[in-house]
């Protein structure tokens, strides 16, 4: 089995995902190059944000058709952030028609992250913190992630930077506040989000609940990877 993703950026899930295909799918390993691919095997790659991923997309598309590269699941996977949910629908048929432009062997695998990949890792409600703190409070007080879904979480009115922004900022002050333990979150240093445990809570919420709509199509998809290893 060979896997390719696209992932929007190069960020905190450029770093994540490799570790928790480990934890899901350890039979699959890192490629160094779509060149090199061979039988279970997985790339990621950035898309440089957003429009550009979707040239990124047709030149990734033509250069597996140039070599013969026998791929079995090409996945994009991008931040919505702002849009509504017409502007959602809308943007994934855009990437949906750049594979229609071609004749392709491979499944095409289209995962949106509801606003964003922070918004995914809020969902893990063993790191909600019990005491609200000073430094929490504002956050608790305007939507509690644990008790509603992280996904249908806007930002304050008043706040000034953009939604996946607030997220971010929420994501930080819950890992700082965690009742399993202070953890500092950044884009390019996530550690703690990357562990299996981490991974296995939010699967849990998705299991239990109908909250994270988008997580549960990455992980369903993970878990169809597995099932074919």
């Amino acid at each position: 089995m060979k896997v390719y993703f696209l992932l929007e950026d190069q960020k905190s899930f450029y770093i994540v995902l490799p570790y928790w295909l480990k934890h899901i799918a350890p039979g699959l390993h890192l490629s160094s190059g779509l060149m090199d691919m061979d039988e279970h095997s997985y790339l990621i790659e950035s898309g440089f944000g957003y429009p550009q991923i979707l040239l990124r997309m047709e030149e990734t598309i033509e250069t597996i058709q140039e070599n013969e590269i026998d791929l079995d699941y090409f996945v994009v996977c991008y931040d919505t952030d702002e849009d509504t949910f017409d502007e959602m629908q809308k943007r994934e048929t855009g990437f949906r028609a750049v594979f229609e432009k071609y004749d392709i062997s491979y499944q095409p695998v289209i995962i949106p992250m509801t606003r964003c990949f922070e918004t995914w890792l809020l969902g893990n409600r063993r790191e909600y913190p019990q005491d609200v703190s000073d430094g929490f409070l504002a956050f608790n007080s305007f939507f509690d992630v644990s008790k509603h879904d992280p996904e249908k979480m806007s930002a304050p009115k008043d706040y000034t930077g953009s939604m996946s922004m607030y997220h971010y900022r929420y994501l930080q002050a819950m890992l700082k506040a965690s009742p399993d333990g202070k953890h500092n979150y950044s884009k390019s240093s996530p550690r703690h989000v990357a562990e299996a445990g981490y991974y296995d809570e939010l699967a849990s919420r998705v299991n239990d609940t109908a909250d994270l709509e988008s997580f549960k199509r990455f992980h369903d998809f993970l878990y169809g990877l597995q099932s074919k290893l």
